[in-house]
């Protein structure tokens, strides 16, 4: 590896820190306007300070809100970005995203449930990342220790951008490299979360944000009907319900237990309480009411829970309305994670590096993916099946002892997870990349129309793993590389490098570490004209009459859904494998071989949009990047699309 140049450390400083100059360049993009929405821009400046206004009492009155420094006797408290109207939306790709949901699910939980197909897929990660390692070891100890609960409920957010596609067009569109020619547009899929899926309750109430400011006429567009409702809320409620239900009600003897009762892990010095308590209320609302709880992991997970003599996961809680000294027990439905996602979740100690979130009177610590990875080595040995217990001793896992043994106390109780942990281990980009393979696609979804459809969606992905040629193709070419995203294998949602940045990154990792990192195809983004209101100001542009304009921004479109289904036990998976050799049938991943979940619940369950400006890289509301926003139906016919060669 070449000794980086002075000049070449300053900028992977700025790399490390969030401050790299190069913006979010890209070769070209797609920009639509749509009869009957663009002229909300220009907007008179009288007119924007009264839509501010509302907008404002209306992110407070509706908690659009982010809390920091939550330990605080007087926690400081921020608005969520918002758009200040809805963004325009093709419909037809909003049918279409909504469409093939149901589809993408059931892939997904076919995929968990496949444990010799995952386990070849995360084989690399398993062999070579600590955190993966970690989480893998978790599944092998419940499986050695027999899992008492079949069922499992996921929550899951398909994201997309709208990709443009030159449609033959001329070069030669003169000085401007502006094309008139209609382009062709297509969704992108970005990634799919399947655990401590976010965005639900703040998407939810920016919708009905929107449709209150053009009901009321404070925008001043055409229809309410072309800005559709959003159920996010209710259906994973609804979802979460069923699951409880399906529990079957007290199983525990013991005499301190009064109810049964939903946990929801969360994590130590939360900013987003505002998205997660919604769903608590609701719950709380529901008649009958069921009762929901929040767990901090893994702290409270050890003070808290504990398992009763049939593994049923009991937690205490504190019963106001009771003087007694004794404990007073409700014995958990089901397990709701929103925490657990990250590795620092599970070193016991959080610091939320971007924001400076700190719990007052401790010393800060800076627990973060690199520096764990950096302070440690991965382990050469290939985990065995038959071990008799987690190594939670060896120094490579002990600074996720804490978390891991929180973990594992959680999964191999009665409770139903929502997710397991081979649903969590399904939301790796590297996942994602094998089911872009048309025949990892085949093997778990039947349906030939879904199956193309949802194939119309990848974009070209690369792992070191398993293309390493390409993928140095792809860095070592500073032509190519411009059109990439390096993304963590782990998650898609932040952490990315884009392109020219990506050699330089890559240069200071030794090359056995380019496996914790994918390549994805950047898309060329349709870009349309709003004003943002983050927690920071007002994005926006003035013309030369003082008039407001929208600046250039670009939406990610995420589909909610949600999913309960029953996984097969092991008997079975070897009964179906006796019945198929008996019958001459080959076990080569056919989706046949994996239809035998017993699906309780699929369907979609809401949206969320978000939006940030075209030169910015990474969409995070929370973040401070982008905001939430809410679509516009624009039908076909009724806008163009203009396609342009961006120079930065």
């Amino acid at each position: 590896m070449d000794k980086l140049t002075q000049e070449e450390n300053k900028a992977l400083e700025g790399l490390r820190k969030g401050k790299s100059k190069s913006y979010a360049v890209m070769s070209g993009a797609g920009y639509i306007q749509g009869s009957g929405y663009a002229s909300r821009w220009p907007m008179s400046l009288r007119g924007f300070i009264a839509l501010e206004k509302a907008i404002q009492d209306y992110r407070i009155c509706h908690s659009l809100l982010l809390k920091f420094l939550p330990n605080a006797s007087v926690p400081a408290i921020s608005p969520i970005g918002v758009t200040v109207t809805p963004s325009i939306m093709p419909k037809h790709l909003w049918d279409e995203a909504h469409k093939i949901e149901e589809a993408i699910q059931l892939a997904y939980m076919r995929a968990s449930d496949d444990v010799t197909w995952l386990a070849k897929v995360l084989e690399d990660l398993i062999e070579n990342d600590i955190f993966t390692q970690a989480l893998w070891n978790i599944h092998l100890a419940i499986r050695q220790k027999g899992a008492l609960q079949d069922f499992t409920m996921g929550i899951f957010r398909s994201d997309y951008m709208i990709h443009v596609e030159k449609n033959n067009l001329d070069e030669h569109t003169g000085s401007d490299k502006t094309s008139q020619e209609k382009c062709k547009l297509r969704l992108g899929q970005i990634e799919v979360n399947t655990m401590a899926t976010a965005g639900a309750g703040h998407a939810t109430r920016v919708a009905e944000m929107h449709q209150y400011l053009n009901m009321s006429n404070t925008v001043g567009l055409n229809s309410s009907g072309n800005i559709p409702p959003n159920g996010a809320i209710t259906n994973i409620v609804e979802s979460l319900a069923q699951a409880h239900l399906l529990y079957g009600g007290q199983q525990s003897v013991e005499k301190a237990v009064t109810h049964t009762a939903i946990l929801m892990i969360v994590q130590p010095n939360n900013v987003n309480p505002a998205d997660e308590r919604p769903i608590e209320y609701a719950l709380q609302s529901m008649q009958p009411s069921i009762a929901c709880y929040r767990c901090i992991f893994p702290g409270q997970v050890h003070e808290l829970c504990k398992l009763g003599s049939n593994r049923e996961l009991l937690y205490t809680f504190h019963d106001v309305q009771s003087n007694a000294t004794h404990e007073t027990l409700a014995e958990i439905s089901v397990v709701y994670w929103r925490a657990g996602h990250e590795p620092r979740d599970y070193t016991g100690h959080f610091r939320d590096v971007d924001r400076e979130v700190q719990d007052p009177g401790i010393k800060p610590t800076k627990t973060t993916f690199k520096s764990i990875m950096s302070n440690l080595k991965p382990s050469k040995r290939e985990p065995k099946e038959s071990e008799p217990s987690l190594p939670f001793l060896e120094p490579i896992l002990k600074s996720f002892a804490p978390g891991i043994e929180a973990r594992t106390l959680l999964e191999s109780s009665m409770a139903i997870q929502c997710p397991d942990i081979l649903t969590h281990l399904t939301t790796y980009k590297v996942v994602q990349a094998a089911l872009a393979h048309s025949t990892a696609l085949s093997r778990f979804v039947e349906d030939e129309s879904d199956r193309l459809a949802i194939q119309k969606t990848f974009l070209p992905m690369h792992t070191f793993a398993n293309s390493p040629g390409e993928f140095k193709a792809i860095v070592e070419d500073d032509a190519a590389v411009k059109d990439w995203i390096l993304k963590p294998c782990l998650e898609g949602g932040g952490n990315n490098i884009h392109g020219r940045d990506i050699p330089l990154f890559l240069r200071h990792l030794p090359e056995p570490m380019w496996r914790h990192y994918i390549l994805q195809k950047r898309v060329s983004p349709l870009v349309h004209k709003n004003v943002l209101m983050g927690s920071q100001g007002i994005d926006q542009r003035r013309d030369k009459h003082g008039n407001v304009e929208g600046i250039d921004c670009v939406s990610e479109l995420g589909i909610f859904g949600t999913a309960i289904w029953k996984r097969r036990r092991e008997k079975d998976i070897h009964r179906n494998k006796d019945r198929r050799s008996q019958e001459g049938m080959e076990s080569s991943g056919k989706a046949g071989d994996l239809a035998a979940i017993e699906n309780f619940r699929n369907t979609n369950a809401g949206w969320s949009l978000k939006t940030k400006s075209l030169a910015v890289k990474e969409m995070s509301v929370v973040k401070g990047y982008g905001c939430f926003d809410a679509p516009y139906f624009v039908e076909d016919g009724h806008y163009t699309v203009k396609y342009r060669d961006l120079v930065w």
